[in-house]
Formats: structure tokens, sequence, C-alpha cells
């Protein structure tokens, strides 16, 4: 997919994201990049490309299949979101993947953190652009740019307007998580607040199901879907999104 020539003016200038990444601060770039290194391992090795055929002489079957990775995607983060964190995960699926082109675009400016988070992530193409421009964009596009593509969005309610037509397949990440700080004394909170997001509760309401907890605790919380310890700040996982949203799926049958 090539970005149509009237939404260049958009794009982010290089020097804007080296003073980004210079203005925050080595120990905060640091939390991201592990927690980068944790999603290459939590993730693990995505053999991104394969073919395979399975052939049942007794069912008369014969199925091929493969998977490679879409040819572009376009993330659209809000500039409400305010958690480093979440945006590095967002960028790092397709990278995981082996999506080659990706293309970032920060709605209504960048949110804090979403420049450094995306130039560590090696995302190359950012823009910043209104709300209504971003429509624009994504109107334009039409049914020969699917299934090349995937588009996903990253916001906690501002771009809920947004939407891509025909049958590009598409990712709304609006839930805001719920996030629970169980032992203070153990982390740096400017820093967890650069990478989360300023909207950490404090109430250990065990009845609560929290997205995730940062806790010293061996074993963390039952009710948690991610447990953070000291270090992992940086670290996140969206529910819903992994790099195998970013992979073509085919499949082939046949009666022998």
């Amino acid at each position: 997919m090539e970005i149509p020539e009237w939404f260049e003016e958009y794009r982010l200038a290089d020097e804007r994201l080296a003073a980004s990444y210079e203005e925050t601060p080595a120990s905060w770039r640091a939390l991201l990049k592990t927690g980068i290194a944790l999603s290459h391992f939590h993730h693990g090795s995505v053999d991104a490309e394969t073919e395979s055929i399975r052939i049942s002489e007794r069912l008369g079957i014969k199925e091929a299949t493969a998977k490679k990775p879409v040819a572009w995607a376009i993330l659209v983060i809000g500039a409400e979101v305010d958690a480093a964190a979440r945006i590095s995960a967002l960028a790092i699926a397709p990278r995981l993947a082996g999506v080659s082109e990706v293309y970032a675009i920060l709605a209504a400016g960048p949110a804090p953190g979403a420049l450094v988070s995306l130039e560590l992530c090696g995302i190359e193409d950012i823009f910043a652009a209104p709300v209504e421009i971003c429509s624009k964009l994504l109107a334009g596009m039409n049914d020969s740019a699917a299934p090349s593509g995937r588009v996903c969005f990253l916001h906690h309610g501002s771009l809920a307007g947004l939407s891509v037509p025909g049958t590009v397949p598409a990712l709304d990440l609006g839930k805001k998580p719920a996030i629970l700080l169980e032992t203070p004394e153990a982390f740096d909170l400017a820093a967890l607040e650069f990478c989360q997001g300023a909207e950490i509760s404090l109430d250990r309401d065990l009845r609560h199901f929290w997205d995730a907890s940062l806790t010293t605790r061996k074993g963390g919380m039952i009710a948690s879907r991610i447990t953070l310890g000291p270090g992992c700040e940086g670290f996140w996982e969206f529910q819903d999104l992994s790099p195998d949203f970013f992979l073509s799926h085919l499949t082939a049958l046949q009666l022998l």
C-alpha cells in the first residue's frame, strides 16, 4: 500500500522523533526496551510464512494451508492513550509477524511516550493528523486493499467514529484497562505512569478482576490477567491482539 501524496504533509520529521527520544529519560527507555524483549519472549518465534499439506487416504481428503504476513498495517493511536507500554505492544505485534510496511498515525497529535515507543519498535513511517484527516485517509481505502493489510485503532473513545470501508480487517482496541498497583513502594511511580498511564488503582478490592497488577508478591494476584514485577513495567499484552492478526491464513480443501 502507498500512502497518498496529499497525506505526506502530516509525516513527522526525523528531528522531532530524535528530540522525543532524547527527552525521554534513559531509565524509562530501558523499561520500554525490556518490555519489547518480553514481547519477543512471550510470543516466541513467530513462523511468519509457512506452507503445509495434509492427506488422509482413509477419509479421502487433501488439505493445503499457508500463512504469510500481510503486506501492510496501519496503526491509529488516539492522543488520550497515555501509556507507552500499550503503544509499544501495539507497534511490536506487526513487526513480530514480519509485516514490512507499518504506518503509525497519531490522531490529534502525539500521545505521551508515543514517539519513543514507536521508534524503539522500528516504526519509521509516523504521521500526526487530526481525526477528520484520518477519516479521510481511511475512507479512501477500497476492497482492493483487502485482504492484503490490517488496521488497528488504539484509543479510549476518541476514535470511536473511525472505520474502514469494504472488507479490510480492522481491530478496535478501545477498552481502557484496569490496573492495580499492589506494592507501590517497589516501583518508580513516575516511570510507571509513563509506561502504564496515570489511572492506576491502589484499591486492593479482590472482588475486582484486573487487567494487570504490579506487585512484588510471587505469583501475583489471582484475579489479574497480567502480573508484572519491578523492571517489567514496559510490557503489555492485549487480550484481543497478537502477531497472528497480521498474518494471512489460506486453506484449500479437495476430495481425492
